[in-house]
């Protein structure tokens, strides 16, 4: 399965990062940990988000409070947002 970001997610990603790294040192390593285990549970159909509209869906992650939001088929994954889950829900949905 391919899986493509949105170039906003890649930024968004940067930006969460940065926050988290400045704070601690460890943090945003395991961020990044828990959106590639994400994405590689999704890519490989063990979760599964809820429906936000016909094509899109949502995940929250299990340790810290962000988001991914993404569509899938049978051939890719596109995440279009990754957010704190405290943001205005419509934030990133006209990116796709």
């Amino acid at each position: 399965m391919d899986i493509e970001y949105h170039p906003l997610v890649r930024k968004d990603i940067a930006e969460i990062l940065d926050w988290y790294d400045v704070r601690s040192d460890s943090a945003g390593d395991r961020f990044f940990a828990e959106l590639e285990k994400t994405v590689e549970e999704i890519a490989s159909g063990k979760r599964h988000g809820f429906r936000l509209d016909t094509n899109s869906l949502k995940v929250l992650f299990r340790r810290f409070p962000y988001s991914m939001s993404y569509e899938i088929s049978d051939t890719r994954l596109f995440v279009f947002v990754v957010k704190h889950q405290k943001r205005r829900h419509s934030l990133g949905m006209n990116r796709r």
